[in-house]
């Protein structure tokens, strides 16, 4: 049964637009401000009180947080320079502490020296790995982002191109296409400390099954190119709202948008709710840079969806409900720092052979912590330090059942809530041990899927956002972008789940990709 555009629950339909984004993310905002450029007649909304999504921005006590992020690659200036977003970035050094062990990360081959010296007994295992293994394909990658120049605006998108276009075909090749376990346990024991750390260095496994080696290199090597906002991420979103508005496009936020309208098999506007209002504006196109999972199931409806297709989003996994941990302390920066080797982003490891039983989860297994304070001194006030903490491996029942009913936090979530905090500041005290003073402590905040939907809009548990594999919901294919469901026309999807392999760069140009095509 098609949605109608007026009935007797809503106010009358508002006026037409040519184009309305659902989502102020990076996509979202990319894609609003692509279309306006070309004389749409653009409306984005979005849920939250602020843009930016994942992006965002928030302030507590006078600490400044970002939402989500604590990294991007440099590439993404390419993007924001088409919206006239020049943003001050600065390089984003992270650093490994492995049981009390610093293993630096200027390069790979540094890395991997280091860890020589943290696990002798796999000394010889380790550099076979690394020659044999791992600098063929390092030297591969290295190659191809060093011809992949973010300030040489002009080739940029021929130059992305033809770096996925390698990757596709490196990782046809045998050793990097294998699971990095296998690739791992031909040069190291199985049972050995150093196989259990680079196995679990992200205590990450994907959704489809354990990564491939190639992807493990992949984002390893991308640790070495990050880069940070000086003025956090909010002032990005922000810069590209105020590009979005130079061509008279609409931003809306706090608006909550309840289905996307469909007649006769064609998107024609949306369903909101703002202010205590319904109302329902008419579109020619609508782009969603939210969930995948959420914009099928909720706005658009079983009713227009396939059987088969119904089936496959049913066994996806959208992303992982990572929480986010937010620390503001009456402690200065000067001396926080020397705890972070010099670095603005530790990878903290307090055991090299972590256990996966046990209660304290986060006192074995690895936290990446990050202050931005380090960049710009303006985001604690005078003398103090903001620490943002990834919880990069919650337990599966932490992240599937947070004890929430209907967004009600209950007595079984506070519980879960107060002790991950506790695992969490326990787990810090051994890196910065002045945080045993807990009188120093002002600011304290566990963003659980719950708290990070009051920060940055996601929902269902969507905390950092890892991409749905669009093939598996099989979205039609448009270049190198999965931006539309084939079953109902004029409607378009972007975000980092929209291309591979997903991340913000993927975002920003999904979202310039979907602007264009409206």
């Amino acid at each position: 049964m098609n949605a109608k555009l007026t009935d007797s629950k809503s106010s009358p339909v508002q006026g037409r637009y040519d184009v309305v984004v659902i989502g102020g993310g990076l996509s979202g905002l990319m894609a609003a401000f692509t279309a306006a450029k070309r004389g749409r007649r653009v409306l984005l909304l979005e849920k939250h009180t602020a843009v930016g999504g994942l992006a965002a921005g928030f302030s507590r006590k006078g600490y400044y947080f970002d939402a989500g992020l604590s990294r991007c690659l440099d590439y993404i200036r390419g993007p924001l320079h088409t919206a006239g977003v020049d943003v001050e970035f600065k390089r984003q050094r992270m650093v490994f502490n492995i049981a009390g062990a610093w293993a630096g990360f200027g390069s790979l081959e540094e890395f991997f020296a280091d860890l020589r010296t943290i696990f002798p007994e796999e000394g010889a295992g380790l550099e076979g790995l690394y020659e044999k293994e791992i600098r063929p394909v390092e030297n591969m990658v290295r190659a191809l982002c060093a011809d992949y120049d973010p300030e040489d605006r002009s080739p940029k998108v021929l130059r992305l191109a033809r770096m996925l276009s390698a990757v596709y075909a490196l990782q046809k090749s045998k050793s990097v296409s294998e699971a990095e376990g296998d690739v791992l346990g031909r040069h190291l024991n199985k049972a050995g400390r150093a196989y259990a750390f680079l196995a679990e260095r992200e205590d990450e496994v994907d959704y489809r099954g354990e990564m491939s080696f190639f992807l493990k290199i992949l984002k390893l090597y991308s640790q070495t190119l990050n880069v940070y906002p000086v003025n956090g991420y909010q002032a990005l979103a922000d810069g590209v709202v105020t590009a979005i508005r130079a061509h008279h496009g609409e931003v809306r936020t706090g608006v909550d948008v309840r289905r996307i309208l469909i007649e006769g098999g064609r998107a024609a506007g949306v369903e909101i709710h703002s202010r205590g209002q319904t109302e329902q504006i008419c579109a020619k196109s609508v782009i969603s840079c939210i969930d995948l999972k959420q914009a099928f199931r909720r706005l658009i409806g079983d009713e227009h969806l396939d059987d088969g297709f119904l089936e496959r989003l049913g066994k996806t996994k959208l992303s992982r409900a990572i929480p986010m941990f937010y620390l503001g302390v009456n402690i200065p920066p000067e001396r926080i720092r020397p705890h972070f080797h010099g670095h603005e982003e530790i990878w903290y490891f307090p055991e090299a052979n972590p256990t996966r039983d046990g209660d304290a989860f986060f006192r074995t297994h690895s936290l990446v912590v990050h202050s931005s304070c380090f960049h710009n001194p303006a985001h604690a006030p005078v003398g103090k330090t903001a620490l943002q903490v990834y919880l990069s491996c919650p337990p599966d029942d932490w992240m599937t059942n947070w004890g929430l009913t209907d967004g009600i936090r209950t007595e079984r979530y506070r519980e879960i809530k107060a002790k991950v905090t506790e695992d969490v500041l326990s787990t810090l005290e051994g890196l910065i041990p002045e945080l045993r003073e807990r009188s120093l402590i002002e600011v304290c905040e566990l963003g659980t899927p719950f708290t990070l939907e009051r920060y940055t809009g996601n929902t269902d548990g969507s905390c950092l956002g890892f991409r749905m594999d669009a093939d598996f919901v099989n979205s039609k294919k448009i270049g190198q972008f999965y931006d539309r469901y084939p079953g109902i026309a004029n409607l378009y999807f972007a975000g980092q789940q929209a291309g591979y392999p997903g991340g913000v760069l993927i975002a920003l140009q999904s979202g310039q990709h979907a602007g264009k095509l409206v």
